[in-house]
């Protein structure tokens, strides 16, 4: 019934993954970005989507994401081995909402080892960084 859903949600166990940073190891820059923005895309559709009872269409919108990040990144294989793992532990679940969760725990694997990676990065001192000329007017 609709007053045990708030149980439920309460007592759910969460199965984030804990990546080792060099999962992102041969993954350039851009690319990792572009998987973070993707993957915060989708979790910032799909949750809401989910909050409003629309688990299917969440589910569908994470497996989508997954799908098109493993065909789009073979320049990041620790990404897409993560991402087909998340679908693979889906098809053993019957429910659309376990398999939504399943999908969402794999996207915060990821975004967490992405947050880690970019804290790990050694910043570019401000003169090492490309500037540009100043402009010249004629007078």
């Amino acid at each position: 019934s609709a007053l045990d859903a708030p149980r439920q949600r309460a007592t759910r166990v969460r199965h984030v993954p804990q990546h080792a940073v060099n999962l992102l190891e041969g993954c350039a820059t851009p690319a990792v970005e572009s998987v973070a923005a993707l993957l915060g895309h989708a979790i910032n559709v799909g949750a809401p989507a989910y909050n409003r009872g629309d688990v299917e269409g969440c589910y569908r919108l994470y497996a989508h994401t997954a799908e098109q990040l493993i065909d789009e990144r073979g320049d990041c294989p620790g990404v897409q081995r993560a991402l087909r793992d998340g679908l693979l532990r889906c098809e053993s679940l019957q429910d659309a909402e376990d398999r939504a969760w399943a999908l969402r725990d794999t996207f915060d694997g990821l975004m967490d080892v992405i947050g880690r990676w970019r804290q790990a990065r050694p910043s570019q001192p401000p003169s090492l960084t490309r500037r540009t000329p100043p402009k010249t007017y004629l007078n």
